[in-house]
């Protein structure tokens, strides 16, 4: 009997730890579904010719990184996430377009936080008489080589006013990506031969030379970037000045504060250009507010602090300078139409 009993006991024991178990695992399980609704991110891409890889048009998409942000937003007709373009709303407007990559884009926060929109809403309740509408065409992985069709595909036929390049840290390295096969890498030495290795004498002498060449590529890359940056913000600079538009870069708020020497780089080639640079950092410093409060814990794209600041960065750059809405002409009579 006493046998019995201990088993009877034993198997109520184990049923109530598997009834507790069930409940927790349910609880963990409705939690996690409140406060993370989903753990992958949507990797969707169509190929547009002419233009690169967007992402579908007219579909909902969901991006996260598990712990800052859980965002769904839908696709416009052209493969952005932003609402959809109205190329003839825009030409009756002060249009501003912004360009750029991960940052224009702005997977992680819903379309109506984003700075554009922000801006927009800036400019309607202070400025109302310049009549600013505003349009985004961003995709990551992108520099300014990549942009270029942005531009020529389509913001062009929004005829804008104003033309606005963000700029971020990974620039200059991802408009070397796009002619890579084009780089000089004839400086790299291939992998030693088996006397290399027989000998120390020549596997050490080996291993300096190929930290030298290596140095050495290094450097070049650092040339390429400059040039291809340049030459991309060149030919944006002319396209601009064909159409009439303004031109402003954005520097992002970590720019000049981790990649110093880029920033000054980026800002010598912007003058030489005569293009004026907003810088997002000094801005918020201004504010008195410190420059990761403009990012995510555990992701360096903006938050909505971010985007807040962001658009007041512009728009303080378009109050200073309202002469950018003026229209000294008619817009060009295919400027809103292929």
């Amino acid at each position: 009997m006493r046998i019995r009993w201990v088993l009877r006991l034993i198997g109520w024991n184990a049923l109530l730890l598997f009834a507790g178990v069930v409940l927790i695992a349910m609880a963990g399980e409705a939690y996690l579904r409140l406060t993370r609704p989903f753990v992958k991110s949507s990797k969707l891409w169509e190929f547009v010719p002419n233009v690169g890889f967007l992402r579908p048009p007219n579909t909902e998409l969901r991006f996260t990184n598990r712990r800052d942000y859980w965002n769904v937003s839908l696709t416009n007709s052209l493969g952005f996430l932003d609402r959809d373009p109205s190329p003839e709303r825009a030409a009756a407007t002060c249009h501003i377009s912004m360009i750029g990559d991960s940052f224009v884009e702005a997977r992680e926060v819903p379309i109506d936080d984003k700075f554009h929109v922000r801006l927009e809403e800036l400019a309607a309740d202070e400025l109302p008489h310049l009549n600013i509408t505003t349009s985004a065409f961003g995709i990551e992985a992108t520099g300014q080589v990549h942009q270029l069709p942005f531009y020529d595909e389509y913001a062009r036929l929004l005829c804008p006013k104003l033309l606005v390049l963000v700029f971020v840290r990974n620039d200059f390295r991802e408009n070397l990506s796009v002619p890579e096969a084009l780089t000089l890498r004839e400086l790299t030495l291939p992998n030693p031969p088996n006397f290399f290795q027989r000998s120390w004498f020549l596997f050490v002498l080996h291993k300096k030379l190929k930290g030298l060449f290596s140095d050495m590529d290094k450097e070049n890359e650092g040339i390429h970037e400059m040039q291809y940056t340049s030459f991309a913000i060149e030919q944006f600079k002319q396209r601009a000045d064909r159409d009439g538009v303004n031109l402003v870069i954005l520097a992002t708020h970590t720019l000049k504060i981790k990649e110093p020497l880029r920033f000054e780089a980026l800002s010598k080639i912007a003058a030489s250009l005569d293009i004026p640079v907003i810088d997002q950092a000094d801005y918020i410093l201004r504010q008195g507010s410190r420059l990761m409060d403009a990012q995510w814990k555990h992701d360096g794209h903006w938050n909505v602090a971010g985007h807040r600041w962001a658009a007041e960065a512009l728009y303080q750059y378009i109050k200073e300078h309202p002469a950018i809405c003026d229209r000294q002409s008619d817009p060009l009579p295919d400027c809103h139409r292929k």
